[in-house]
């Protein structure tokens, strides 16, 4: 019956006691449900989307209904409880001010969709009592600016576009969310985060986007697999990571994007240097302790403004393409996988694509034949949410790694580190639109490493040291960079006194016969 433009009643369904699924989205005529419905004992489904006549239900109690959508009836004002046992409730695009203190009768209530209510003022506190609810979509309510406080097991929580100021306005008690996994905060006005946010142990996916009155950022949880700060124009300080721990899993990702973020202090980015750091060790260390016998899936991607290869990138070169001799035995001691970097140049770049990628690729040869081969994506940023042309001002950094599994899974291989004899390594650095490549985007520099697990004597060093450490010998991690690192000196000699003085900064780091290890601060 759906898209039924002329059907105005259902009082020719009254008897029909049996009847599960009612289908009468884009029913744009109909003004009421009216109580006959009230004797479908076996309704499960009832679907009224699009019904923008409709003002309102009528009290009843559908004992079977789980699922009910009124997603998009723009003239829907008053919702009531229409049965105890719904586990699906869309009420996102109506015009409802608040909700009835009886919503927290739905004890089997799982999902609750209430986004784009722009006149949705408040939340009753009963909301907070809905044991069973595991997502919640606030987005868009702009009237919106206060929760309640939350005793649920929400997995789920979104609400880009509200009216909430943090922290003030948000009870401590409701970020005591500890089994939250996906966090949406876009396009809010707040200036900071609470800091109990580190609490949050399974919070997988935290999106900031365009948050353009946030300022700092606290210590994030150690969990975390997925933050997007893109185009948070004010943000200057990220906090020093906290200590970081890998439960045994599959599946071990890391994507932290701070693209568009041109305020960030220098503390700032070295935070995040140092986060990726103790990130790849940490991930480098998880591979080469659970990849026996199954496939271990790492990818680690970081972005951030700037214009300079952190310094333990021990092979680097101006330009988009990087070539290097492999010391011998590299592929002896316990190699887990490849660190890469790329500076690129978007000077004011647009596109009218919703996506930018950094993708490198790459090969290890022997005398000309090729032996392995590998391709990843260093990082990038997206605008799925939004019509207009995608824009990232000045230069930013892209930081990856990618574990031998994976590399070995791109060649269809199980395990090719021992008698793999490769005596040079390339990389290729493009930045792409979809799948085309960018021409008005530079690729100012590249650069690698190749990175081994801790061993038995970093966990006898002082506890300080061995708490991170990115450990190779001396001959791969800090070989002979040759001319790859005069080249890279050359043109930094034309940069920016500011990049100098960055560079005299950091001078001392630079001197990789120095150290054996290269220790995490």
């Amino acid at each position: 019956m759906n898209n039924s433009c002329k059907l105005r009643t259902l009082t020719g369904l009254s008897q029909a006691r049996n009847l599960q699924t009612l289908n009468l989205e884009g029913c744009t005529e109909l003004k009421a449900v009216h109580e006959e419905v009230q004797n479908m004992d076996s309704l499960v489904f009832l679907n009224l989307r699009g019904c923008t006549s409709l003002e309102s239900l009528p009290e009843m109690n559908l004992i079977a209904l789980k699922t009910l959508i009124l997603s998009g009836c723009s003239r829907f004002e008053e919702f009531h409880i229409v049965g105890k046992n719904l586990e699906e409730l869309y009420l996102d695009g109506t015009v409802i001010k608040g909700l009835p203190s009886t919503i927290g009768d739905l004890q089997s209530l799982v999902l609750l969709k209430l986004n784009d209510c722009v006149h949705l003022s408040s939340l009753p506190d009963t909301v907070g009592n809905l044991k069973a609810l595991e997502k919640l979509i606030l987005s868009g309510c702009s009237k919106l600016e206060t929760l309640p406080k939350f005793q649920t097991a929400l997995k789920t929580l979104l609400f880009d576009r509200t009216g909430i100021y943090f922290p003030q306005q948000l009870p401590c008690g409701s970020f005591l969310l500890s089994s939250v996994r996906h966090l949406c905060l876009s396009r809010n006005i707040f200036k900071s985060l609470p800091s109990e946010i580190s609490l949050l142990y399974h919070l997988k996916w935290l999106n900031l986007k365009y948050c353009k009155e946030l300022s700092s950022v606290p210590v994030l949880p150690p969990n975390l697999e997925l933050l997007d700060a893109h185009g948070c124009i004010s943000l200057e300080k990220v906090a020093d990571p906290s200590p970081l721990w890998l439960g045994e899993t599959k599946h071990i990702h890391s994507t932290f994007n701070f693209s568009n973020c041109n305020k960030l202090d220098q503390v700032a980015e070295n935070s995040i240097e140092t986060y990726v750091r103790r990130k790849i060790q940490l991930m480098s260390n998880a591979v080469a302790r659970y990849d026996e016998g199954f496939f271990l899936d790492v990818s680690i991607r970081i972005c951030y403004p700037g214009w300079q290869l952190p310094v333990w990138f021990s092979h680097r070169m101006v330009g988009s393409v990087l070539k290097a001799e492999l010391p011998r035995h590299w592929s002896d001691g316990g190699i887990t996988g490849i660190a890469l970097c790329a500076v690129v140049s978007f000077a004011n770049s647009q596109t009218q694509n919703s996506r930018l990628s950094v993708r490198c690729t790459g090969e290890f040869t022997e005398k000309n034949r090729s032996r392995i081969r590998f391709n990843c994506i260093l990082g990038g940023c997206n605008e799925h949410d939004s019509d207009k042309p995608m824009e990232i001002v000045s230069s930013h950094v892209f930081i990856g790694y990618m574990s031998w599994s994976r590399i070995n899974k791109c060649n269809g291989e199980t395990d090719n580190r021992n008698d793999c004899v490769a005596t040079e390594a390339s990389v290729k650095v493009q930045v792409i639109d979809g799948t085309r490549q960018v021409t008005n985007c530079e690729v100012l520099k590249c650069g690698f490493s190749l990175i081994y697990a801790s061993t038995e004597a970093d966990h006898g060093l002082s506890p300080k040291k061995s708490s991170g450490v990115i450990s190779a010998t001396n001959d791969v991690i800090h070989g002979d960079t040759g001319s790859n690192t005069q080249s890279e000196e050359s043109y930094d000699a034309a940069s920016s006194r500011k990049d100098s003085e960055i560079s005299e900064e950091r001078g001392s780091e630079t001197d990789y016969d120095a150290v054996k290890w290269l220790y995490l601060q």
